[in-house]
């Protein structure tokens, strides 16, 4: 996982994260699509989601409001919508707060396993990320990187406990 080396500023981030999951899709598509229940499964970072709107049936609206703190002395807020969902496969949001830009969960069978690709692109726009990213964009990739790597943990863990479908 690692920030694009051309980005066109400092604060611009592209992180792409993939995993190989034991598990149905349809049973990681249902952990992904409810982002209240993240910090069930997403351990090892401090995580508050809230649910602010409930969106359509199909995911499409759904909005919800996300606090997190990995391991340095920072804490992002940013709300993501929901603005397509292509179940079981494809949830596209766009996210809005200290971070802007989207977020992409892939998900591909593969016989056994799920091949699980998320995509982040966004901009910095607290002020510690949006000027501090000059000097301290590795750390802050660093720190990315280990908070994705407890998302994958995590999403496997909640997979195999999860019911059938």
């Amino acid at each position: 996982m690692r920030a694009s080396p051309d980005a066109r500023r400092a604060h611009d981030y592209e992180f792409s994260s993939r995993w190989e999951i034991s598990a149905p899709v349809e049973i990681l598509y249902r952990l992904l699509e409810d982002p209240a229940g993240y910090p069930e499964w997403w351990k090892g970072v401090r995580l508050r989601v809230q649910v602010t709107e409930p969106g359509r049936p199909d995911g499409v609206g759904k909005t919800a409001s996300f606090e997190m703190r990995g391991f340095f002395p920072y804490t992002l807020k940013w709300q993501l919508r929901c603005v397509e969902a292509v179940k079981p496969f494809r949830i596209l949001s766009e996210s809005t707060g200290d971070l802007e830009g989207t977020g992409l969960w892939l998900l591909e069978p593969r016989g056994r396993i799920t091949v699980v690709r998320f995509q982040w692109n966004v901009r910095a726009v607290k002020p510690l990320l949006r000027y501090g990213s000059f000097w301290f964009r590795p750390l802050f990739i660093a720190n990315h990187d280990r908070v994705m790597a407890l998302c994958g943990q995590g999403l496997e863990k909640a997979a195999a406990l999860a019911p059938n479908i």
